[in-house]
C-alpha cells in the first residue's frame, strides 16, 4: 500500500521534467529498424533494494547516473507505468571496444553468454553508442530522457532546471558524485551499487555513503553490490533485513558490476 506521502512525493517529483525535456529531446525516430531493444544493465546484484524504493513511490522521477545500455531503466519503466526516467551518461564510443573485449572475459561469458556478447558488441558496432540506448528506450519516449553528459555537469544542470527526482541512482558512487548529489537534490532518496568494490581499500564505497546518510540522519540497507540510504521521511521501513552495520561481517567478494566498471573508469 501506497501512503500519503509516497504519493505527495509521486505527484511533486515530476517537476522540470519537461524543461529537461526541452533541452534533450528525443529524436524523430528514435528505433532501429529490425533491431530488438534489450534490458542489459551492469548495475550489479541485490538491485531488490532499488526495486523496493520505485514500489513504494512508483509514479516518481527516477535519475540514473552512468545508466550504459539503459537496461535498468527499460526494466523500470516496463513494471511501473507512471514513473519517469531520466538517464545521464557519456555514452562514449569507448563502450565499442569495451563491449567487444568482453567477448574475451570469462565472468563476462557465464554471465550474459557468448552469443548475447556478440550481438551486442555487433550492434553497438553497427548503430554506434547513443543510437542503441535509444532504440532501448524507444518504447518509453514520454516518460523517459536521455541526457549525454557527465555526472557533474548533469547534478548542475539538472538542479538548475529544477528537477526534483524521488530517487538517484549513482552506479559508479564516488564521495564526489554522491556529495553532489546530496546537495543538488536534498529531497531524494540516494541509492547505487559497488558497496562490495575495493576490499583491498577497506571498502571506500562504504565509507562515503556512511558519510551521506549520517548528514542526512539516515540509514544505510546494503544487500550485495547495492546500497540505499533508508530514511524515515521517505517512508523506509524503521527496521530492515538488509539495515547495515559495522560490526556486521565486512567479508565480500567483489561483484562483477564493480570489476566490470572498472574497465569504464
Amino acid at each position: 500500500m501506497i501512503n500519503e506521502e509516497s504519493e505527495l512525493i509521486g505527484k511533486t517529483a515530476n517537476e522540470g521534467f519537461e524543461r529537461v525535456l526541452e533541452q534533450y529531446p528525443w529524436p524523430e525516430q528514435p528505433s532501429l529498424e529490425g533491431v530488438e531493444p534489450f534490458s542489459w544493465s551492469l548495475g550489479g546484484a541485490g538491485r531488490e533494494l532499488i526495486d523496493s524504493v520505485i514500489e513504494r513511490h512508483p509514479k516518481g522521477l527516477v535519475l540514473e547516473i552512468d545508466a550504459f545500455m539503459g537496461g535498468a531503466a527499460r526494466i523500470w519503466l516496463s513494471r511501473f507505468p507512471e514513473l519517469r526516467c531520466v538517464l545521464v551518461d557519456t555514452w562514449e564510443e569507448k563502450v565499442i571496444d569495451y563491449v567487444h573485449s568482453l567477448q574475451s572475459v570469462p565472468w563476462a561469458i557465464n554471465a550474459y553468454g557468448e552469443e548475447a556478447l556478440a550481438e551486442y558488441a555487433s550492434l553497438l558496432k553497427q548503430h554506434g553508442v547513443i543510437s542503441c540506448v535509444q532504440n532501448n528506450l524507444s518504447e518509453f519516449i514520454e516518460r523517459s530522457i536521455l541526457a549525454p553528459m557527465t555526472w557533474a555537469k548533469a547534478f548542475e544542470m539538472l538542479e538548475a532546471l529544477d528537477l526534483n527526482p524521488t530517487l538517484v541512482v549513482v552506479n559508479r558512487p564516488r564521495r564526489e558524485n554522491l556529495i553532489a548529489a546530496h546537495h543538488a537534490f536534498p529531497n531524494a532518496i540516494i541509492a547505487g551499487g559497488d558497496w562490495n568494490w575495493g576490499k583491498d581499500q577497506d571498502y571506500p564505497v562504504r565509507r562515503y555513503v556512511t558519510e551521506i546518510a549520517e548528514r542526512r540522519g539516515g540509514k544505510i540497507d546494503a544487500y550485495k553490490s547495492t546500497f540505499v540510504i533508508a530514511e524515515a521521511r521517505h517512508g523506509a521501513p524503521l527496521e530492515s533485513e538488509y539495515r547495515y552495520s559495522v560490526s556486521k561481517d565486512e567479508s565480500a567478494e567483489p561483484s562483477i558490476s564493480e570489476t566490470d566498471k572498472l574497465a569504464l573508469a
